[in-house]
């Protein structure tokens, strides 16, 4: 099928998304035993192909380093928010938490979005 419209030119490998245009997002929420963060995708007009996404989230503080890395496949529609991933993350005062999201299309980084701060 993405053959087909490719030929009929319904559909561009190198897809873009119009300038202001930001799908990709991080949300994250403080709870009483760390924090719960989600990678999300929504566009109004998001490019009609299977897209992948990577999820990387880092943390250093007095307890150590962590390093966590999520990644799959999903077809976005338009208008409707994706949860890609949820990650909890136990966390402590003063830790440094750096999440970083991409989603890519068949031709490169369509989509970026990223989350760096210390926990207070």
């Amino acid at each position: 099928m993405v053959r087909a419209l490719l030929a009929a030119g319904l559909l561009t490998l190198g897809a873009t998304l119009p300038t202001g245009d930001r799908p990709a997002r991080i949300d994250v929420e403080r709870t009483s035993s760390g924090l719960d963060i989600r990678g999300i995708f929504e566009a109004a007009t998001p490019p009609a192909v299977e897209l992948n996404y990577e999820l990387d989230v880092n943390k250093r503080g007095t307890s150590g380093t962590s390093t966590s890395r999520q990644s799959g496949a999903f077809t976005p529609a338009a208008g409707r928010a994706d949860t890609l991933s949820t990650v909890h993350l136990g966390v402590q005062p003063g830790d440094t938490v750096r999440v970083d999201l991409r989603v890519l299309s068949p031709s490169g980084v369509l989509a970026e979005a990223s989350y760096d701060d210390v926990v207070r």
